[in-house]
């Protein structure tokens, strides 16, 4: 699901018989559930709705969705390093540095 810049990802629970979810790409939005997928999507919406508007009333700044782009200034000698190792592999540099990234964090 997708609101405003917002994901959100959802799982069944068994025991409850409800939908729940969680904000993807942004720690300080809540939780939201519901009974049906269009209820579910009706509660996401109006999590990421109230939680906007709860920043606005606060003066505060909201979390700002993680889009997925990184943008890196690095020097043009390990640019070139950085590119040979993905060819190397076979890879593009995205490919290669988001591997790499996974390997790291993991």
């Amino acid at each position: 699901m997708e609101y405003k810049g917002y994901i959100g990802e959802a799982f069944y629970d068994h025991e409850t018989k409800l939908f729940s979810g969680r904000v993807a790409n942004a720690e300080a939005v809540g939780t939201f559930n519901g009974a049906t997928v269009k209820e579910l999507e009706q509660a996401f919406q109006e999590t990421i709705d109230y939680y906007l508007d709860f920043c606005s009333r606060k003066g505060i700044e909201p979390e700002k969705p993680f889009s997925g782009q990184l943008n890196l200034n690095i020097p043009s000698a390990l640019h070139r390093r950085l590119y040979q190792s993905a060819a190397d592999e076979g890879k593009s540099v995205d490919r290669w540095v988001v591997d790499h990234l996974e390997e790291l964090l993991h």
